[in-house]
């Protein structure tokens, strides 16, 4: 899920760069997909994927020697969405940096 939601933040940023390492460009050139059209997918498999993720998150019980590493995992992609959204500028843009200077 991290690198779905990481590709979704980085894309302008990316784009500028003509950095092809992000699943949006790549929808977008190998299945010949507009911009929108590569976002939704790539969302709907970040919703996919969540929805595993819950999923396999509501079969363990309190004495599931799984729930503590499945914890951590929950509080990781949660910090890194978060880091991604306040915590940084590595997802700006080239313009938007510039003006923040």
């Amino acid at each position: 899920m991290i690198y779905l939601t990481n590709d979704l933040f980085s894309f302008e940023k990316e784009r500028e760069l003509n950095d092809f390492h992000n699943l949006v460009m790549l929808l977008m050139h190998h299945k010949e997909l507009n911009r929108e059209e590569a976002r939704k997918t790539v969302l709907e498999l970040h919703q996919r994927a969540l929805h595993e993720f819950n999923d396999l998150g509501n079969t363990l019980n309190e004495n599931d020697p799984r729930l503590k590493i499945f914890q951590q995992l929950e509080y990781q992609v949660a910090g890194a969405v978060a880091w991604s959204l306040e915590d940084t500028t590595r997802y700006y843009s080239i313009e938007k940096k510039v003006n923040i200077k």
